[in-house]
């Protein structure tokens, strides 16, 4: 048979496809190969960069300000001779913040002698190695003494926490309600009372907003369902709680007899006296000395010698024994306390104002006796 022309046999076409099949496999391979060989090259390359141990014989401290870019810590590691070569590890960080969920942490790093790039970026990525403070806040102190500590210890602005501390958004933000009163003041509006007293670990660029909401969260840890109902149980308030347990707190440093001082005031509360609380007449006039008559005479909110019922908020920011003995008074028939004046901090307690005279006349005498 005669081959039509412009058609090419059948036999011929089958010839020529499986030339070319074979062309693009081999093409194929090749890609594939390179592929693999530049995969590898650049595992070995990344390898060897994250597992490099830069050139450093002392140890080296690296200070990362607040909102730097992932391009800036990578250069300010630089010019510590860290993270070499820049291109590629402003790659590699850049991948780990926007494909790895994670974040690049401000502040000061110390590193030393045999660390890997690999965990200088793990440590910028996780905070490891930052700078941190030991900062101590004692029970019973205020909004005042926080503040001081603050500017000491974080060298923090303290008009710029007192500011936050008294500010409604803030209070609103962290659903922090204060009971209703038929003063207004803003003294009633504040932080006092909130921020737990312990002792904490604080990176050394922490800011105010962070202290705070540390501090009022340690304090949440304390209101647990059971401890929540407890206050139900006794018709009260977080804030009334809060408020209680820190004229305790102001009373006495006996955590075993905080209890029975709670008493006392849960009795002068269900009675309708007044709690007479020293506490807050000094704090109602800003200073902690011993009060006069004229003292006790002052019109103010704060002035329990005057105001039935508790005052407008907490004193002081008071520990967790004394929150549990707010919440927990020992069951008695106690009205009254005095201190023994021997130097121990302890009371003594009566049931009648004769009983009460009586314990005044010894602590007068133990003062004397001390002098």
């Amino acid at each position: 048979m005669e081959a039509v022309p412009g058609i090419t046999p059948k036999k011929c076409d089958r010839r020529g496809n499986g030339a070319q099949g074979v062309t693009n496999m081999k093409t194929r391979i090749k890609i594939l190969l390179i592929l693999i060989a530049t995969i590898t090259a650049a595992a070995y390359y990344a390898n060897s960069k994250f597992g490099y141990e830069p050139d450093i014989v002392r140890p080296v401290t690296v200070e990362i300000p607040q909102n730097t870019s992932v391009n800036g810590v990578v250069d300010i590691f630089n010019d510590k001779q860290m993270l070499l070569p820049g291109w590629f590890f402003k790659l590699a960080a850049r991948a780990y913040v926007e494909f790895g969920g994670k974040v690049l942490y401000a502040g000061k790093y110390t590193f030393t002698p045999g660390i890997t790039n690999c965990e200088v970026l793990e440590k910028v990525l996780s905070g490891g190695k930052l700078h941190t403070v030991r900062v101590t806040f004692p029970e019973g102190i205020n909004l005042k003494e926080f503040a001081s500590i603050l500017k000491n210890k974080l060298k923090l602005n303290p008009n710029e926490f007192l500011f936050l501390a008294h500010s409604d958004s803030l209070l609103k933000a962290y659903g922090i309600k204060t009971n209703s009163l038929e003063t207004n003041s803003l003294e009633t509006n504040t932080l006092e009372g909130y921020l737990f007293p312990d002792t904490y670990d604080f990176f050394t660029k922490v800011s105010v907003e962070e202290v705070i909401g540390r501090l009022i969260a340690e304090g949440n840890e304390i209101w647990t369902s059971e401890n929540i109902n407890r206050a139900k149980q006794l018709g009260m308030s977080r804030h009334e709680i809060l408020t209680l347990a820190s004229i305790i707190e102001s009373e006495t440093s006996v955590a075993g007899e905080m209890e029975r001082i709670s008493g006392v005031y849960h009795n002068r509360l269900r009675k309708g006296w007044l709690l007479q609380a020293d506490p807050t007449v000094q704090y109602a006039i800003g200073s902690k000395r011993r009060l006069s008559s004229a003292d006790l005479k002052v019109n103010n909110p704060y002035n329990t010698y005057k105001y039935a019922g508790l005052p407008p908020g907490p004193i002081n920011s008071p520990g967790k024994s004394a929150i549990l003995a707010a919440l927990n008074p020992e069951s008695h028939s106690y009205f009254y306390f005095c201190a023994v004046g021997d130097g121990k901090g302890s009371h003594n307690f009566a049931r009648s104002i004769e009983g009460h005279n009586v314990n005044k006349a010894r602590f007068k005498r133990n003062i004397r006796s001390r002098k």
